[in-house]
Formats: structure tokens, sequence, C-alpha cells
């Protein structure tokens, strides 16, 4: 029924593109004239994730498109696309290094590119049945997770590019998001089933560790605090953050405050700070020892889908579902700027480009290059 509606949507919109296959070809054939109006921002090309390179110079989105944007944070310049998927990309990771940058698709593969060299290094298909909301690195950067809508996560070996071990989360309604412990020895996922679960990834055993209750909503973010991992942040349907102990699962405390669903959440960092974006159009940031809300950032014309802090703790990147990326000083916790809009983000131009860097499925942009900075860094509008 919902799909019906699509008909009366423009054929460019994303919402449109990405659910085509599930509409009655009946209504997928109806032709609507169009109005002589100027095209309306498409609220449905959203950032779906976002993840900084360990130099801090770069941001990685991923969007309601079929390809993963890297932006030059400095010059706020949009300089590479990696392609290779055939749907949109959910999300986004780099690994410690720098070395390699993955990313899950819609179409239920899971890519990963060489970020020196741009190559696509190794797409893995067949292991998920299902859209593929998240991927993680290995603090050591040799393993990638991978969690999906089959409700399965998957282990990868990135030396042989072979699958390692496979978790199924029966009943779960799907996997929302999946993060590594720093030690490398746990993973926890978040699930529509609004539990969070933890799995010691060191031992043979396939059963999870502990399973954390008490959302009343699907968990849509779930990461494990800084350094020694003592703590997990989630983020939830159910409009609150909550935070927990990782060696015994209780739930330590509860941040509520945002009027509509919390998507993302995330440490600072140091771990002292909690952030969090919603659908409420709203940045929070909470302080872990008090659990008090220390700031709201506002500015965002659409809800917020995810947020990322700059490995040096300077700057936070936010990404909306109007296609819009935002950085904010994270001490002064003032606007610092934002990315351009994705423009001819459809992953179907610029093929020479593939052909140059020996199919790895890229684009540079005009007038900037990797490892290029302004002397006048980091100077916003």
């Amino acid at each position: 029924m919902y799909c019906s509606g699509l008909a009366f949507v423009k054929p460019c919109n994303q919402l449109k593109r990405h659910f085509r296959g599930l509409m009655h070809p009946w209504i997928a054939s109806i032709q609507v004239v169009d109005s002589i109006v100027a095209d309306a921002r498409d609220e449905f090309n959203y950032v779906n994730d976002l993840a900084w390179t360990p130099d801090g110079m770069e941001i990685a989105s991923g969007s309601a498109t079929n390809v993963v944007r890297l932006w030059n944070a400095p010059t706020k310049r949009a300089i590479w696309k990696f392609q290779g998927g055939a749907d949109k990309i959910s999300s986004v990771s780099i690994s410690s290094d720098g070395r390699l940058i993955a990313a899950g698709s819609d179409d239920a593969t899971v890519l990963v590119w060489n970020m020196e060299t741009r190559r696509l290094l190794h797409h893995f298909r067949g292991a998920h049945t299902g859209w593929v909301n998240s991927v993680a690195f290995s603090p050591d950067g040799l393993t990638l997770a991978s969690g999906a809508m089959d409700q399965v996560v998957v282990l990868w070996d990135l030396n042989t590019g072979q699958e390692r071990r496979r978790f199924s989360i029966n009943q779960s309604g799907g996997v929302n998001s999946v993060a590594f412990s720093p030690n490398g020895q746990q993973i926890a996922t978040g699930s529509v089933d609004q539990m969070i679960r933890l799995w010691d990834i060191s031992s043979r055993d396939d059963r999870e560790a502990l399973v954390l209750g008490g959302h009343s909503g699907g968990v849509n973010s779930v990461r494990f605090s800084p350094s020694a991992g003592k703590r997990l942040v989630s983020g939830s349907d159910d409009l609150t953050i909550r935070l927990w102990d990782a060696a015994t699962g209780q739930n330590t405390q509860i941040l509520c405050g945002h009027t509509r669903k919390v998507v993302a959440a995330v440490f600072s960092p140091d771990g002292s700070l909690v952030i969090s974006g919603s659908e409420d159009k709203s940045v929070r940031i909470w302080g872990v020892a008090s659990g008090r809300l220390l700031h709201k950032l506002t500015g965002h014309t659409s809800g917020i889908n995810a947020v990322a802090f700059s490995p040096n703790g300077r700057l936070l990147a936010s990404g909306s579902f109007d296609d819009e990326i935002r950085l904010w000083d994270a001490e002064e916790w003032m606007p610092y700027g934002k990315l351009k809009d994705f423009e001819n983000d459809h992953g179907d131009d610029d093929d020479d480009d593939d052909d140059e860097r020996g199919g790895g499925g890229a684009r540079v942009w005009p007038g900037c290059c990797r490892g290029q900075t302004s002397a006048g860094a980091f100077e916003f509008d």
C-alpha cells in the first residue's frame, strides 16, 4: 500500500528508486506529469553513516545512492567516489591504520577498498540475504564484521577474503549495528528486537555471552567506550540513550531528552562524553559521569542519521536525512561549516576512471586530490 504512493513521486527520487522492485507492475508503470516548479531537495537522499580517517583530514559517507563519498574536511570538497555496489550504502567504516574502507550495501553485499590505490579489494557476495546495515573493522584491521537484516553477523578475514565465522541471531528482526571492543575480543550487536548482545569471538562458543535488555524500541546504534571498553552506549527507537556495564550487562544510566527516535550514539575519543543524533533534528552532548545534557546542537533541517567524532576530538560530524553533513567545533560546540550537497551521486557516471584505477569504481573530483590541504585549513563559511 505504501509503495503505491511512490507512483506520484518524481522518477529521480531516491526512495522511489530504492523500493521500485516492491511496487506492483501496474503501479510502477503509472506516469504522472510533473508540474513546472523548481526541484525540491530530495529528503530521502540521506546520509546513512560517517567515518573519519585516522588523521582527521577526510570523512567518508554512505547515502541512499550506491556510492561511498570521500570528503576533504579542511576544504569541504568531495574528492572521491567509491563504487561497486548496486544499491544504497547503509554503513561505512575505515580501518584504524587508514589503509582500508568498507561499506555495507542494501544489495546484501559488503565491499572493501584500498584507501591509497582506491582499488576494490573484496566484494563479499552470498553470505547475507538482507540489507547490510552495519560494518566494523577490528582494532588490528585484520577482520571485518558485517551485520544485516537477515539476522546474521559475519566475520571476514581480510587477508584471505574468506568468511571466518558467523553468528545467527534468530528472532532478532535484523541487526542494525555491530561494534568491536577495543581489545578486539568481543563484538556487540544492536537489533530490531530491542536487544543488545555481546559475543566473545575469542572462544569457540557461538552463543552470545550476554544479552542486554531494557530498551522498549529497536536498537539502532551500539558502541564500546574507547580505551578499556568497560562501557557500552546504545541509541533506540524508544527515544533514549542507555549506558551499560560491558562486563555485567547492567544498565547504569538512561539519558532522556530526545523527542523522536535516537538513530546514532557514540562516545567521544576520551570517553567522557556521549553524542547522540535523533530524528528530532538535534545533536545532543551528554556527560558520561553526570548523565546530564551539556549541549544541544541545532541547525539541521531534517532528522539526524549519523554522528562521528574526529580522532583528535576537535570536530564532530553529523549527517542528516536531507543529504547534508555539518561540522561542529567540539570545544566551543559551535557550527564549523557544512559539506556541500551530494550531486550526481548515482554511481553511473565517469566510468573512465574505473579503468584508470583498475576497477576500483572510483572518481576523482576536479581541483582536489588526496593529501592536499589548503593553507587556511579548517576555515569554513
